[in-house]
């Protein structure tokens, strides 16, 4: 017997169970609601835990960069030779993009399957411990680099 409201349930599997995150200390408050432009390109999927993404606190906006940008952002921060450092260059390169990590995973349903007004929220987190595994290089670089409270562990 179910006990509260059942209607328009759904399921929906995903990846792994293993944790992502070994400790989370502080998150923004309140949260932020995902970027529209990012959900059309996440429709179907789920975006993992984990995740670096900017929190705009004005706004509440979270704001997914792509592996191209994190991608750029890494070359970018190498190639210049303006900053006194290769790790001072890192960090003002993504710190554009990157300020935080997401908490857990966001399911994004396929398109077609949206209400017309849909939103994702996410937490962000911006002190914790995260597992190396679970994120890519460009990731981890991004996360060392703008977010020197998030420590990544092996």
């Amino acid at each position: 017997m179910a006990i509260g409201n059942t209607f328009n349930q759904t399921t929906f599997g995903y990846g792994h169970s293993k944790k992502v995150w070994r400790e989370i200390e502080r998150v923004y408050p309140a949260g932020g609601v995902i970027d529209s432009t990012d959900l059309e390109a996440w429709a179907g999927k789920v975006i993992p835990a984990g995740t670096p993404v900017k929190w705009d606190g004005s706004t509440k906006k979270v704001t997914i960069p792509t592996a191209e940008e994190l991608s750029t952002a890494a070359s970018t921060a190498l190639a210049s030779s303006t900053y006194t450092s290769a790790a001072e260059g890192a960090k003002l390169a993504f710190e554009a993009i990157v300020n935080g990590c997401l908490q857990d995973d966001v399911v994004i349903p396929a398109a077609a399957d949206q209400a017309t007004d849909f939103v994702a929220t996410a937490t962000v987190v911006y002190r914790g411990a995260i597992y190396e595994w679970s994120r890519s290089a460009n990731e981890v670089k991004a996360i060392k680099a703008a977010c020197p409270n998030i420590v990544i562990v092996n």
